[in-house]
């Protein structure tokens, strides 16, 4: 049991990037027994989660990305986010609906890709992937472009993170790059009623049928 202010030191180890900045003062990030920053917990899981981004960009090239999973193979080729016109962009309504487009390339046999999708301080807010969209035996052809359509209605608005992933099955991970691409949400009138969300409101925008009585 890990509890603030009981008087006591304690050395906490995680990569969960939620947990330690609700537990934590302070974090010292190590990568490769070198110490890369020591500050603030919330100012160093955000570096963290944004190392290896380029900020500007609405397509990312993940060939030789810095984010990639040791030990993963180079399948993932691209990802980039587009309007439904096909434009591609970083910065979103809550009306529109995000494309993310996954493309990739490999000489194995693929079951599936899917992404992840985090707040910029390290809040899962959920993922999805060709698993959930259909019954199995899964596959997907060995190299192509997989599209994933997201109501940008669900989400407050804030900055988001994105993971992405492929595999030649449900359990079996082949490649995988971590928050490789950011995108930033902003408010719309998505209940048609003059309120508009904010990062405060939580991580989801709930839909609740209301009855007062």
């Amino acid at each position: 049991d890990v509890s603030k202010g009981e008087g006591r030191t304690v050395l906490f180890v995680s990569h969960n990037m939620g947990v330690i900045r609700d537990l934590v003062d302070r974090v010292v990030w190590i990568d490769k027994g070198r110490i890369v920053e020591d500050g603030a917990s919330g100012n160093i899981v955000s570096q963290y989660l944004r190392a290896g981004l380029r900020s500007d960009f609405a397509v990312v090239e993940l060939f030789d990305h810095p984010n990639r999973l040791k030990g993963m193979k180079k399948i993932i080729k691209r990802i980039g986010l587009k309007t439904i016109d096909g434009v591609f962009k970083k910065d979103f309504s809550q009306s529109d609906e995000i494309i993310l487009e996954i493309e990739y390339g490999s000489d194995i046999n693929l079951a599936g890709a899917g992404f992840i999708l985090k707040t910029d301080d390290g809040i899962r807010v959920g993922g999805y992937n060709t698993y959930m969209a259909s019954n199995p035996p899964h596959s997907i052809p060995n190299s192509g472009r997989i599209c994933f359509a997201l109501p940008g209605k669900q989400l407050t608005p804030q900055n988001y993170l994105i993971t992405v992933s492929v595999g030649s099955h449900q359990g079996t991970l082949e490649d995988k790059i971590e928050n490789c691409l950011s995108f930033t949400m902003h408010p719309s009138d998505i209940y048609k009623t003059g309120y508009l969300l904010t990062k405060e409101d939580g991580v989801a925008s709930l839909f609740v049928k209301t009855e007062i009585l």
